[in-house]
């Protein structure tokens, strides 16, 4: 992470969940804006924070996937319905707000991986 995420790899990551992320509230982990001006900039990385931010949601989407069999449905369903344990708010709100949100999800999901719900 000190040298920073691929800027390639972030626009395919951000490419693929776009439609996900544009029914989210919330503002989104890396804004296009970034993105252009990193490509305007001839930046081949993003910068070490907003890696740090983009990570969270990258480890976040691949757990929800692991959970969910790769099930986009099943995914989208689960990241898009509000939920009691995070205040009535859906999890992808609640993931794209911040890095511990992102954290806040994940450990929703481990939880309920384990049987505990409270």
């Amino acid at each position: 992470m000190e040298k920073g995420i691929k800027l390639r790899f972030a626009e395919n990551f951000l490419k693929q969940y776009e439609s996900l992320f544009a029914h989210s509230t919330a503002r989104p982990a890396v804004s296009r804006s970034t993105i252009l001006r990193a490509k305007k900039n001839h930046k081949a990385r993003l910068s070490t924070e907003t890696s740090e931010r983009l990570y969270s949601l990258i480890k976040l989407m691949a757990h929800v996937n692991e959970v969910y069999g790769m099930d986009g449905a099943k995914v989208e369903r689960f990241l898009q319905t509000p939920h009691a344990l995070l205040e009535g708010r859906p999890p992808i709100d609640v993931a794209l707000n911040t890095t511990a949100g992102a954290d806040r999800v994940l450990d929703l999901i481990n939880r309920g991986r384990a049987g505990v719900y409270a």
